[in-house]
């Protein structure tokens, strides 16, 4: 976090004693490279304090473990797209070996933890190999019957290798080897959380084999398989879809055939963000934009009732509302609450909240299936 805020701060003074409108190359390139930076430790924090809390749940066995089908190859290519910068960052080839019989197989558990694990080990490899090398990784089907598939997923990096000395080192809860203390690099928790996952949450196996040329790390995981192997796994294919595609036909038609109300002026968008924190608002519209959204931004849910019904001679009709749970003048559940008595108002909306205690997210998505959310 320290390296965040002096990283920030030494961006902001560069921009405060720039005498001209715009930067020299020079400043440029040294503002690029403090923002870069800032990226970098963030990404570090968020990854350390998730780890963090993800260690405190397995600890005190309140950890939950979802079981939903999903495409078990698909779910090893999202984590390979998630990783191509990373890789490309330092110049690694990246060779992908997938047994035939797996397909398009359709298993039963937690795809997001199984992502993690894999994310976990594939960055661990990238972080100790040198410039210019090479990671292998092979899925292969040990076992399959009726209703079960027994699959090992190995990553094998060209590093130097982990010394026997260290082994002990290697799962362990903040245990670094030494070269990556040397390198200030991980946390150590992500090899521990990830055997974690996958022996007391998935009931498989984690470990390792090293050599001076290179170590492969690699789990085995038994999978439910779902009985009718021609469905899809919506929520992973529809990863990439535009917020048209995600949201039902139905609300199209009822937003195209409602009376609307009597307004100088009517404006339409897709989503309208409703959130007292102004950094939210503008990060929200942001990654919203990027995917070809419009949208309208409110401070509290008082402005933005008035606009969504028309109350005050402006109408703004939209697809979706991203609420707030707690904000000034009018929080998040009376917003919805009034939105859902109105019959001017046909679009759904979808609360969020900073709070990420299991406790508080219960209470939060009660309280807003009580306001009818959906």
């Amino acid at each position: 976090m320290n390296a965040i805020s002096m990283a920030a701060e030494m961006a902001v003074n560069t921009l405060s004693h720039t005498p001209h409108s715009h930067p020299q190359k020079a400043e440029k390139e040294s503002l690029l490279e403090m923002m870069e930076n800032i990226v970098k430790a963030t990404d570090l924090a968020v990854v350390v304090l998730n780890d963090v809390l993800d260690m405190q749940k397995l600890q005190s066995g309140s950890f939950q473990f979802t079981r939903r089908p999903f495409q078990l190859i698909e779910a090893h290519q999202q984590v390979f797209r998630v990783m191509q910068y990373q890789l490309s960052q330092k110049h690694i080839q990246f060779s992908l070996n997938v047994d035939e019989s797996l397909g398009n197989l359709i298993v039963v558990g937690d795809s997001n933890r199984f992502k993690q694990v894999l994310q976990n080990i594939l960055s661990n490899a990238c972080k100790f190999s040198p410039y210019d090398s090479q990671i292998d990784v092979s899925v292969s089907n040990l076992r399959q019957s009726t209703d079960s598939v027994r699959i090992r997923t190995s990553v094998a990096d060209r590093g130097k290798g982990i010394d026997e000395s260290e082994r002990h080192k290697v799962f362990r809860p903040w245990g670094q080897l030494q070269a990556g203390e040397q390198l200030g690099i991980g946390s150590g928790l992500g090899l521990a959380l990830s055997k974690d996952f996958v022996e007391k949450g998935f009931g498989g196996v984690l470990d390792f084999s090293s050599t001076p040329n290179g170590t492969t790390f690699y789990f085995e995981i038994d999978f439910p398989l779902v009985e009718d192997q021609s469905i899809s796994d919506e929520r992973a294919n529809n990863s990439n879809s535009s917020l048209q595609e995600l949201l039902p036909v139905r609300l199209e038609n009822e937003l195209n055939s409602m009376r609307l109300p009597e307004c100088e002026t009517v404006i339409h968008v897709d989503v309208v963000v409703v959130d007292d924190g102004a950094m939210n608002r503008i990060l929200l519209v942001r990654m919203l934009q990027s995917l070809g959204v419009t949208c309208e931004t409110y401070e509290n849910g008082k402005q933005a009732f008035d606009d969504l019904t028309g109350a005050n001679g402006r109408f703004v009709r939209c697809r979706l509302v991203l609420m707030d749970k707690e904000m000034p003048v009018m929080d998040g559940y009376a917003a919805t609450q009034a939105l859902r008595q109105n019959h001017f108002f046909r679009g759904h909306i979808i609360g969020i909240t900073g709070n990420a205690l299991d406790s508080q997210v219960c209470h939060f998505s009660f309280r807003f299936t009580e306001c009818s959310l959906f």
